[in-house]
């Protein structure tokens, strides 16, 4: 069985014709949010979005590896960042240090663990 893509170009047409900016937008703040914070990759997806209006959903889906690959650094950079600062809660007797929080579960509770 063969992919028929005129088919599924008309398709997404048919199905992408009655929707607005403004619903695409919603949706894919949907995609894009896991949590109540954006990074700064899904900022800019959202204003490309915004601007490609319709061809916003071809971007995603011709890019999705690029934005992982981006997201994933956005969030090894913060991870790292945050691991920089961190602050000292206990040192037992051993020398085993405790810190005041993990900036991986930081990470994961302020934008979510998928991106």
């Amino acid at each position: 069985m063969s992919l028929d893509l005129n088919k599924l170009a008309n398709k997404l047409d048919k199905a992408l014709s009655n929707e607005t900016s403004e619903t695409l937008n919603k949706f894919l703040t949907k995609k894009t949010m896991s949590n109540n914070k954006q990074s700064s990759v899904d900022i800019l997806c959202q204003k490309l979005a915004n601007k490609l209006g319709l061809q916003a959903i071809t971007f995603y889906i011709d890019h999705q590896e690029e934005i992982a690959e981006a997201k994933a650094m956005h969030k090894e950079e913060m991870i790292q960042n945050c691991a920089k600062m961190q602050i000292i809660d206990d040192v037992d007797f051993d020398g085993n240090v405790t810190f005041i929080f993990d900036p991986e579960q930081y990470y994961e509770q302020t934008y979510g663990g998928n991106k």
